[in-house]
C-alpha cells in the first residue's frame, strides 16, 4: 500500500511536503504512510488518487 501511495505522489512531480500540503495531510502522515510506519486507508488512498486525476485532467497539476 505504500508503494501505492508513493505512485499516486509520483504522478503529480510533487515532492512528499509539498503533496501533503496540496492535500492537508500533515506531512508526518504522509511520511509514515510511504514508509510503510502506518497503513494508509483504501478510502483515503482512493480519494486520494480520485482527486489527483481530475486535477490532472484539469489541468491544475
Amino acid at each position: 500500500m505504500s508503494a501505492m501511495c508513493v505512485k499516486v505522489r509520483e504522478q503529480t512531480n510533487m515532492n512528499r511536503k509539498e503533496f501533503a500540503e496540496w492535500l492537508g495531510i500533515p506531512y508526518r502522515t504522509m511520511q509514515d504512510w510511504e514508509r510503510g510506519v502506518s497503513e494508509v486507508p483504501d478510502y483515503v488512498l482512493n480519494l486520494i488518487a480520485y482527486k489527483v486525476k481530475n486535477e490532472k485532467e484539469k489541468g491544475n497539476i
